[in-house]
C-alpha cells in the first residue's frame, strides 16, 4: 500500500521537475538571446559611430578606429579574463557586473572631448563590460541545456542578428536626432537592459559526472566520478566543486587534457588571424560607401542588409544544428571559405547594388560563423572546460577585432583606398581556412581507419574455431 502509494507521488513529482526546468531553460535562453542582441548587436554596429568619430576628430582613420577596435576587441579579447571570472562568480553576477561597466563607458563616452579618453571609455569600459555580458549568457546556455546545447546556442546567436539588424538604423535615426553624444546617452539605457536579464540565470550544478563520463579527453575511473559528484556543496551563488587536493589535480588534468586537443590548439592559432580578416568590414563598410559617392543612410542601409542575412543563417543553422549536431565544424569551414572568397570580390563591387549583394553575401558567411564559432568548442573539449577554453578563443578573436580595422584605416591613409584592405583581409581568411580544414580531413580518415582495424580484428577473434 505505501509503496503503491509512493510510486504515485514520484510519478506527480517527475512531471513537475520536468516543467520547472523547461521553464528554467525558456527563460535562460530568452535571457541569453537579449543579451547577445545588446552586445554583439552593439558590436557589429560600430561602424555607425566610426563614421561620426572621424568626422568628430580629424587626426586620420587609423587612429580613430582605435576606439571602435578597443571596443569590439575587447569584446572577444577580454574572454580569458572573463572566463576566469564566470569560473569563480558563475554567469548571473558576471553578467549584471558587464551590464553596470559596459553602461558606464557608454554613458560617459558621450561627455569625453579629447580622443585618448574616448579610447578608455568606449573602448576600453564599453568592451569589457560587453564581454562579461556576451560570454556569460553563452556559459549560462551551456550550463543549463544537457542536451540540445548546439541548437540553444545557435537560438541565442540570432539575437546578435536582430541586434545587428535594428540598432545601425536605430542609431543612425538617435545621431541624426540628437547626434552621436546623444545617441550614445540613450543606448546606454539599452545596455542596462541586460542587469535584469543576468538575474534570469539561476545558479545550477555543473554538469560534472556527464562530463567526466562522456569527454573522450578525460579519461577518469567510475571512483573519480563517483568522488566528484559528492563533493559538489553551494558556494555563494553557484554550484561549485569543493577544491580538495584531490579535485585541483583532477582540475589540472583537465586543463591540460584540453590543450591536448590538436584540432582545438589549431583553432586557437587561426582565431585572431581569420578575425583579423573579417572583422573591419561591420566598421569601414559604411566609410567605403561615402568614398564610392553613396550617403550616409543608404551607406548604413549595407550594415542592415548584413545583418538581416546574417540573422536568417544563423537561425536556419541553427535549426539544422539541432538534427545535424555533429556536423557543426562542417558548417563553421563552409562559411569560412566563403568569408574569404567574398571579401576578395569586394574591391570590384563600385555600384550601390553590387555593393548590396556582397553585403548580403558577407552576411550568409557571417551567419554561419555565428551560430558556431562557440558550438565547436563544446564539441571539441566538452562542457566541463567550456569557460576556460571559450575564454581562450574570444582571446584569439580579439586580437583579431583589435588590429582588423586599425589596419584597413592605416592602409586606407596610405593608399586612399580601401581595396587592398579587401585583398589582405581575403587572404587572412582563406589561408589558415585550408589547414584547419586539410587537419580535420586527417584526423577523420585516422579515426576511421582506427575504427575499421579495431572491427576487423573483432571480426577475426569472434570468428575463431574452438578446439575440441
Amino acid at each position: 500500500m505505501e509503496g503503491g502509494m509512493a510510486r504515485e507521488n514520484d510519478r506527480d513529482v517527475k512531471p513537475k521537475y520536468h516543467r520547472t526546468k523547461v521553464v528554467r531553460q525558456g527563460l535562460v535562453l530568452l535571457a541569453a538571446f537579449f543579451c547577445q542582441m545588446i552586445s554583439l548587436g552593439f558590436a557589429f554596429s560600430l561602424g555607425v559611430f566610426y563614421v561620426e568619430f572621424v568626422a568628430s576628430f580629424p587626426v586620420g582613420r587609423g587612429a580613430v578606429s582605435w576606439a571602435t577596435s578597443l571596443c569590439s576587441g575587447l569584446l572577444f579579447g577580454a574572454g580569458l579574463f572573463v572566463g576566469w571570472c564566470i569560473q569563480r562568480a558563475g554567469p548571473r553576477m558576471c553578467t549584471m557586473l558587464g551590464s553596470l561597466i559596459a553602461t558606464a563607458g557608454v554613458l560617459s563616452s558621450s561627455f569625453v572631448s579629447n580622443l585618448e579618453l574616448l579610447y578608455v571609455t568606449f573602448g576600453g569600459l564599453s568592451g569589457i563590460g560587453l564581454c562579461l555580458v556576451q560570454m556569460s549568457s553563452a556559459v549560462a546556455i551551456d550550463r543549463h541545456f544537457q542536451q540540445g546545447t548546439a541548437a540553444a546556442m545557435s537560438i541565442a546567436a540570432v539575437g546578435a542578428g536582430i541586434g545587428s539588424l535594428s540598432f545601425p538604423v536605430l542609431l543612425r535615426f538617435l545621431i541624426d536626432y540628437y547626434n552621436w553624444r546623444g545617441a550614445l546617452m540613450v543606448f546606454s539605457g539599452v545596455i542596462l537592459n541586460a542587469l535584469p536579464l543576468g538575474i534570469l540565470f539561476v545558479p545550477v550544478k555543473p554538469k560534472v559526472k556527464e562530463e567526466l563520463k562522456n569527454n573522450d579527453a578525460i579519461q577518469l575511473d567510475e571512483s573519480q566520478i563517483i568522488a566528484a559528484d559528492e563533493e559538489v556543496t553551494t558556494t555563494g551563488a553557484e554550484k561549485q566543486v569543493e577544491s580538495g587536493p584531490m579535485n585541483k589535480a583532477k582540475n589540472k588534468f583537465c586543463a591540460s587534457s584540453m590543450f591536448r586537443n590538436i584540432l582545438y590548439d589549431l583553432y586557437l592559432a587561426i582565431t585572431p588571424v581569420i578575425s583579423t580578416g573579417y572583422s573591419f568590414p561591420f566598421v569601414a563598410l559604411v566609410d567605403l560607401a561615402l568614398l564610392r559617392g553613396i550617403d550616409k543612410n543608404r551607406g548604413t542601409w549595407l550594415v542592415t542588409y548584413i545583418s538581416i542575412s546574417t540573422t536568417i543563417t544563423t537561425f536556419v543553422i541553427g535549426l539544422l544544428l539541432r538534427y545535424f549536431h555533429k556536423r557543426s565544424l562542417r558548417f563553421f569551414d563552409v562559411s569560412l571559405l566563403i568569408m574569404g572568397t567574398v571579401l576578395f570580390v569586394f574591391p570590384t563591387l563600385k555600384s550601390y547594388a553590387s555593393l548590396v549583394c556582397g553585403s548580403v553575401a558577407y552576411g550568409i558567411a557571417m551567419g554561419g560563423l555565428t551560430a558556431t564559432y562557440a558550438v565547436i568548442v563544446v564539441d571539441m573539449i566538452g562542457s566541463r572546460q567550456y569557460a576556460t577554453g571559450f575564454g581562450f578563443v574570444c582571446t584569439g578573436y580579439g586580437v583579431g577585432y583589435l588590429l582588423g580595422t586599425p589596419v584597413a584605416g592605416w592602409i586606407n591613409d596610405l593608399t586612399g583606398s580601401y581595396d587592398t584592405s579587401f585583398y589582405i583581409a581575403g587572404s587572412l581568411c582563406l589561408g589558415p581556412a585550408i589547414p584547419f580544414i586539410v587537419t580535420q580531413l586527417v584526423l577523420h580518415y585516422r579515426k576511421s581507419k582506427k575504427h575499421s582495424l579495431k572491427v576487423k580484428s573483432y571480426k577475426t577473434e569472434t570468428n575463431v574455431p574452438q578446439s575440441p
